[in-house]
């Protein structure tokens, strides 16, 4: 799975993070909360691909200007 944002549910609604998927596109949304392996607290847009690997989901942020590390990351969930 790959992160591309994380937005606290204590300053966005369900639907302000649903647009913030549609506008990046092949992207969804998901409760961290109620996902294992997400910090708790926010609604994480995330990448609709799978990634065959850790290194081919940091090329993907790198090659869409989003920083590794940063508002974009791969994570295991599940």
């Amino acid at each position: 799975m790959l992160v591309l944002e994380s937005l606290p549910k204590s300053t966005y609604s369900l639907a302000s993070a649903n647009a913030t998927a549609a506008r990046i596109g092949s992207a969804s949304v998901l409760d961290s909360s109620t996902t294992p392996g997400l910090n708790s607290g926010y609604w994480a847009v995330v990448h609709d691909t799978y990634f065959s690997s850790k290194s081919a989901a940091t090329a993907w942020c790198s090659s869409h200007s989003r920083s590794v590390g940063g508002a974009c990351y791969p994570r295991r969930i599940g």
